[in-house]
């Protein structure tokens, strides 16, 4: 049994910090609005107890982005909390990837691209063996429009973890949607193997819907108004 298994086991109002970072690993795979919120729970009350735990304000600061940029159970001022805390955890930890991994999401969704690609650097030279910050960091580049790099940075990742989360192959999907390659997006879009992410199903509708496959686009857009009403 995985470690993040064991701890989500274990009643969330007594989990650790450090139990809560090994938690945000499993959510960061899968990205679930109903873990969300116990989880960001957890991750407060922790940081309450141990406010010097650097890797735990991180990844608090990651659940804040994940209220603006998921629309996941969203409160008022949530890049501003999640800058707040990836600071605090820079503060706490220059070398803690997860911290500037927080700063580098927290600036971009601000739109504050200059910082991002300062911290975006930092993760990329921190470990450049952990596939999930890789990734992560391959898709800002790519969304801030260095496009080609974004995707070669993605796509290490990818080699370099055979078990590595379907959402990797998002940002792969988006690349050939832009560049036209309507024939090989829907095939990244069905690795991304997450039915229950508002975005799996807007990337399937629109390839989908590209190719004339309109029946298919029809049940991924019915799938996303469903997850994400918002989205209409």
């Amino acid at each position: 049994r995985s470690l993040v298994s064991w701890v989500k086991q274990k009643d969330s109002a007594l989990l650790s910090a450090h139990e809560c970072v090994l938690w945000t690993f499993g959510y960061l795979q899968q990205w679930r609005r109903d873990e969300h919120r116990e989880l960001r729970g957890a991750l407060e009350r922790a940081i309450g107890e141990e406010p010097a735990h650097a890797d735990a304000r991180a990844c608090l600061s990651m659940l804040y982005v994940d209220e603006h940029r998921l629309y996941f159970n969203p409160r008022p001022g949530a890049l501003d909390r999640a800058l707040d805390e990836a600071q605090r955890a820079v503060a706490l930890d220059t070398t803690s990837q997860l911290a500037n991994r927080a700063v580098a999401e927290a600036h971009y969704f601000r739109r504050e691209l200059g910082a991002c690609r300062v911290a975006t650097d930092r993760v990329l030279k921190l470990n450049p063996r952990d596939t999930s910050a890789i990734a992560m960091a391959g898709l800002l580049i790519a969304f801030w429009g260095d496009w080609e790099l974004g995707k070669s940075v993605v796509e290490r990742g990818i080699a370099m973890n055979p078990h590595h989360a379907g959402w990797f192959h998002g940002i792969l999907m988006w690349y050939y949607y832009r560049e036209r390659e309507y024939g090989k997006a829907p095939a990244e879009a069905e690795k991304w193997n997450m039915p229950w992410y508002p975005w799996n199903h807007a990337g399937m509708a629109i390839c989908q819907a590209q190719l004339g496959n309109y029946k298919a686009a029809r049940k991924h857009l019915d799938n996303l108004l469903k997850l994400s009403p918002r989205y209409g």
